[in-house]
């Protein structure tokens, strides 16, 4: 798990949370900025997640290429 995958994963646990206690309190404004949070924390886990595979894919072929 790199850096964007983790920060990505707190701000979806984060804006989870604030849509809940907006939930309560019925501050739309706040829902709308969880949700918000939620998505950020989407785009930004998806970043690593691709990062990563692209990491996983060149250290793959550097190894098939040495072998090679």
């Amino acid at each position: 798990m790199n850096k964007d995958q983790l920060v990505g994963n707190l701000k979806i646990a984060l804006g989870r949370l604030h849509a809940n206690m907006a939930r309560v309190s019925g501050d739309q404004s706040r829902r709308r900025h969880a949700l918000q949070l939620q998505e950020a924390g989407k785009v930004q886990r998806t970043l690593g997640d691709a990062r990563q595979i692209i990491k996983h894919s060149i250290k793959h072929s550097a190894k098939q290429h040495l072998s090679a």
